[in-house]
């Protein structure tokens, strides 16, 4: 089933993610794998990423399951560059676009997952400071 969508995901990511995210109907196995693959593109340098992840964060439909989905991949988008910076920078600056940071450091998504704790703590260590100064 997943084979029919690998032209939209290939080349109008942003067009298929809004589809998915704006079907009221619960949240079926393969719209939750789409939307988990599809993320990663608007964490990354998209033209539409600002536009794509405001929406899919504040998606009234499914907006707990969403946002779990969206943390999760800030995670794995993060885990898969072998500690790049400029990963964890790009996923500071959409927490505080989103607004989500203290959401976010208080989460627990994958609560099993000691290295997604050791992203939050990382991104705990950047922010802070910063809130110490002001």
């Amino acid at each position: 089933m997943i084979e029919l969508f690998k032209f939209p995901i290939q080349h109008c990511p942003d067009v298929l993610i809004l589809g998915l995210l704006q079907n009221s109907s619960p949240l079926s196995g393969l719209r939750q794998e789409l939307i988990t693959s599809l993320i990663p593109t608007f964490l990354g340098i998209h033209p539409n990423s600002a536009v794509i992840l405001h929406h899919a964060w504040n998606s009234p439909a499914h907006i707990h399951n969403v946002r779990s989905i969206i943390m999760s991949c800030m995670a794995d988008w993060y885990l898969r560059s072998d500690n790049d910076q400029a990963r964890l920078s790009r996923i500071l600056d959409i927490a505080q676009e989103l607004k989500a940071l203290t959401l976010i450091l208080a989460s627990q998504v994958r609560s099993d997952n000691e290295l997604f704790h050791g992203l939050i703590y990382r991104i705990y260590q950047l922010f802070m400071p910063h809130c110490r100064s002001t």
